[in-house]
């Protein structure tokens, strides 16, 4: 119950105050008020030992594209203070930041996004649904047919999927590094060897950059952000983006 009212309720807030173009300060102040709010609440803490913590972004050539909030330098300042306000709380509350956008109680980080981020295998079931695959030494990626219409249709001739692809090596190793760097404690380099069928030797180069940039530590076979990486993610990532 708690879950979905959280869920809800930045969802919400997020639709008017984003997409209506409110004081984005005064939006991050009230997301920052609510959670400070239930993590003193005890009920909410015994009945949440995993919270994510991410903003929505508004997605270009939608309907909302114009009435997305636009940061610059100066209210860009003010997100960041109340991001920092937010994360204080959740640890004051005993929540470690496990993951980019996630927060879990000691022993309590969310095992189904542990999989994923561990680049793990899933099957996905239903209208929409994405799987990835492992099998006879190679990877693939499916989606299921997105209207429901045309996956029941299809699904009565055992046919659920819509596309299929096979992930070629530098597929391989980016979405890997996308995944598992999300992880802040990171990986072991033997996990990419056995997830990916890849030697880790393949991106010496890559991790050897993100090394000389303090964007990554590399030590005891295990590889895993720095705080810089951590918050300039992205720029991380890019490392491993190949053609």
């Amino acid at each position: 119950m708690f879950k979905f009212l959280i869920y809800t309720f930045i969802s919400l807030e997020l639709f008017f105050e984003d997409y209506l173009d409110r004081q984005i300060f005064n939006q991050y102040l009230i997301k920052y008020n609510f959670i400070k709010k239930f993590l003193h609440n005890t009920n909410f803490v015994l009945a949440n030992k995993n919270i994510n913590r991410f903003n929505y972004d508004v997605l270009h050539t939608t309907y909302y594209e114009n009435y997305s909030y636009k940061l610059n330098n100066k209210n860009l300042l003010k997100v960041v203070t109340i991001f920092d306000l937010i994360s204080e709380e959740l640890n004051a509350a005993q929540f470690e930041h496990y993951e980019t956008s996630a927060y879990a109680k000691k022993d309590n980080q969310c095992l189904h996004n542990l999989n994923y981020w561990n680049f793990g295998d899933y099957l996905g079931i239903g209208a929409g649904a994405h799987s990835k695959l492992s099998y006879e030494g190679k990877i693939f990626r499916r989606s299921c047919f997105k209207n429901p219409r045309d996956y029941i249709k299809n699904a009565n001739s055992h046919n659920f999927y819509d596309d299929e692809k096979l992930l070629s090596a530098n597929d391989l190793t980016f979405e890997f590094m996308m995944n598992a760097l999300r992880l802040n404690n990171g990986f072991n380099q033997s996990l990419f060897e056995q997830r990916t069928n890849l030697p880790i030797s393949i991106i010496d180069k890559e991790l050897n950059l993100a090394k000389d940039k303090k964007l990554i530590i590399q030590k005891n076979g295990r590889i895993k952000p720095t705080l810089l990486g951590q918050n300039f993610l992205n720029e991380l990532l890019q490392i491993f983006l190949k053609d």
